[in-house]
């Protein structure tokens, strides 16, 4: 199951370590209407280090649409958390970092 939930405009989105799952990074609310995202500058993730020897998440099938940038987040290990920042250039020559959160949890069925 994912979950996401916003707080505070930082997106908090939950998944388990053997799954899979994209998330959508949005610039709307960051740039004037009619701007939209022209290239990914990078995405990335960064651990918390809330588990002695946890592993990295791999990042993969980049893509921008309109005023969004979505990658796919993969692995990780249950208990930790981790920093995501998609960093977009716009149409109106801007470069926005925006944040989110993933959590990993492998829970009992």
């Amino acid at each position: 199951q994912i979950m996401a939930v916003t707080r505070n405009d930082l997106e908090v989105t939950e998944k388990r370590s053997t799954a899979k799952v994209l998330h959508t990074f949005s610039f709307r609310k960051y740039a004037a209407a009619g701007v939209t995202v022209t290239a990914i500058v990078s995405v990335t993730s960064t651990k918390k280090n809330l588990v002695p020897a946890s592993t990295n998440l791999v990042i993969s099938a980049q893509s921008f649409a309109g005023n969004k940038v979505s990658a796919y987040f993969d692995g990780g290990t249950s208990g930790e958390s981790y920093l995501l920042i998609a960093e977009a250039a716009l149409s109106d020559g801007q470069r926005i970092p925006i944040a989110g959160v993933l959590n990993v949890l492998d829970r009992a069925a």
